[in-house]
């Protein structure tokens, strides 16, 4: 099971036996045994993502009926030798199912938020489709795609929903900026970010073309429009092979922190 250290309602890696978490559930020892069953509960189906199978109430009820099952430490009621690829066949196409759902939610609701957003007037728009506002224009030369440049910036689905931000992750809760080559991010910031100088800030808003598309990422459906505000603070000249500092660059951005997005701001 997964709860963040010290924080409630986030669910990430922690080790049950550590003293970190066993200080934290002792200290929190207040709750009934069956508020704590019933999250126990939440997270197992969450982790098993049941909740993308769509199911009905009577084909819950035949799952829940195997989780009783299992939990009696039983057999399956069917071998898993036999019916096993009927089982795999029949995930592969709830799975498929759900995605094609949410590329359908995703692309109604872009829709009518650049629909409204054109309506309203006050963002500009390029050829692809990009939309912006320069809220500060900064100083000097633009940056190139041959640069690399240091940015802070917040995500945010069309909801507003934020899903990353640099502005306040650092220590003490100051911005953390990171750095990263213009030429190894999506379609949205590399056109967007050639707009401002340093010292300038804009508001991007990025259709599902210019970001992820129907393949989407962590956190991010398929078919989702996004939303970045991102302050550009310096540029360089980017030297050496692209493609070896690409590797680079992904793996360090990854291994920043296990709960940090900045890897959606590459390429797929």
């Amino acid at each position: 099971f997964f709860f963040k250290q010290k924080t409630a309602y986030e669910i990430v890696d922690c080790d049950w036996s550590s003293d970190v978490c066993s200080s934290d559930l002792k200290a929190a020892a207040t709750h009934t045994e069956t508020e704590i069953l019933q999250v126990i509960g939440w997270v197992m189906g969450k982790n098993s993502q049941v909740d993308t199978f769509d199911f009905t109430a009577d084909q819950l009820a035949s799952v829940w009926n195997g989780f009783k099952i299992a939990a009696s430490d039983k057999e399956a009621p069917v071998s898993l030798d036999v019916i096993g690829p009927e089982v795999e066949a029949y995930v592969q196409k709830r799975q498929d199912a759900y995605i094609d759902k949410l590329k359908t939610k995703g692309t109604a609701e872009a829709t009518k938020f650049f629909a409204d957003l054109k309506s309203k007037g006050g963002v500009q728009f390029t050829a692809s489709g990009l939309g912006y506002e320069i809220l500060k224009p900064g100083t000097g030369a633009n940056p190139k795609t041959t640069d690399t440049v240091t940015a802070n910036y917040k995500g945010t689905m069309i909801n507003g929903e934020v899903f990353d931000s640099t502005f306040d992750t650092g220590a003490d809760g100051k911005a953390d900026p990171v750095t990263f080559e213009l030429a190894n991010v999506i379609e949205g910031w590399k056109e967007g970010i050639q707009k401002i100088n340093k010292g300038g800030r804009i508001k991007l808003y990025i259709p599902s073309k210019l970001a992820y598309g129907e393949d989407g990422r962590q956190g991010i459906p398929p078919n989702s429009a996004l939303i970045f505000e991102v302050e550009l603070i310096d540029f360089k000249a980017t030297p050496g092979p692209a493609s070896v500092r690409s590797e680079e660059h992904t793996s360090e951005l990854q291994s920043q922190s296990t709960i940090s997005y900045a890897v959606f701001c590459l390429k797929k």
